[in-house]
């Protein structure tokens, strides 16, 4: 669970029960912990900043020195109580979107995008940082994934609108293989910038937050703590090096992100046909000489270098 403001201004705990597509564009199902699903609300992907915090309440209330409602507090207990006695009473609807333990998530990374991984930590603890824009972008490499798995728009939508299951026996289809990749990729731009960066990476992100709110053209009161702009998205930006870096990580965040199990499905079931071609491609994709700064990878000692004839005009 976390905290999500509620329309009327007012911090709840809540959780993400789904992703569904709202005209056209990808959005959370909030529900708030202890209210009846009518006040579900839809908070659109890339919208997150200023309306969902990590945490609990009172860890809400402490950061931002104000005083939560009662009206929260006592909806937030209620949900723990029905949980924790097991109540089947007239909460008890309330209490059913509870999940059941999610299953263990695993998945084989083959060792030269570990390696890619290794070096990186190595970089990073001799203060090397990735170029960013990276040479390919997320969004790139993912849109070249999808040219070699085509499927129509009237199966992408149809799935779209389904549950999913993974099931170990059956080959997964085109369509549900490209929808896991774009969930990952929306669940990318989520994670970034409170889960995936390090220390030392957080000024050059904030940068590149404040050139982009610059160019929309839009009023800085804060420039030191910036939110990101609506719509902004770290997979324009940033590359392999930190898309492979989410998947290290991802069982741990999804088991921490309060999302349901079809959702989990989404992200999950089509993993491993996508991490199969960025092992296949990777070395279109990475090069240590360029992107990282080349001088300092050097002196920083990585073994992993694979040559790249020309780097890519951007597509953005």
């Amino acid at each position: 669970s976390f905290v999500c403001i509620f329309k009327t201004n007012v911090p709840y705990e809540a959780k993400v029960i789904a992703i569904k597509e709202v005209k056209g564009k990808q959005c959370y199902v909030i529900h708030y912990t202890g209210w009846a699903s009518r006040h579900d609300e839809k908070v659109q992907l890339g919208a997150e900043e200023g309306k969902m915090f990590k945490g609990s309440l009172e860890e809400y209330a402490r950061t931002h020195n104000v005083e939560i409602p009662t009206v929260a507090l006592n909806s937030a207990k209620k949900k723990r109580s029905v949980v924790e006695q097991g109540n089947q009473s007239e909460e008890s609807d309330e209490s059913s979107d509870m999940e059941s333990p999610t299953p263990e998530i695993r998945f084989d990374m083959a060792s030269p995008l570990k390696k890619i991984i290794i070096d990186d930590s190595k970089y990073l603890k001799s203060n090397v940082l990735t170029h960013v824009p990276a040479a390919f972008s997320i969004d790139e490499i993912v849109s070249d994934y999808l040219e070699t798995i085509p499927a129509t728009d009237e199966e992408l939508q149809e799935v779209n609108q389904v549950n999913f299951t993974v099931t170990e026996d059956e080959p997964t289809p085109n369509s549900v293989r490209a929808i896991s990749a774009q969930s990952l990729v929306q669940f990318f731009d989520v994670v970034l910038g409170f889960h995936l960066l390090y220390p030392n990476e957080r000024k050059q992100y904030n940068d590149l937050v404040y050139k982009v709110a610059i160019d929309e053209g839009l009023v800085l009161v804060n420039p030191n703590n910036l939110p990101a702009p609506a719509g902004f998205k770290s997979s324009e930006y940033y590359g392999l090096i930190h898309f492979l870096r989410m998947f290290t990580k991802l069982p741990k965040l999804l088991e921490e992100s309060g999302l349901n199990q079809n959702v989990i499905n989404r992200l999950t079931i089509g993993i491993e046909p996508l991490l199969e071609f960025l092992e296949r491609n990777f070395e279109k994709y990475y090069n240590n000489g360029v992107d990282y700064d080349s001088t300092a990878a050097e002196e920083a000692g990585s073994s992993t270098s694979a040559p790249r004839a020309t780097r890519r005009v951007s597509r953005r």
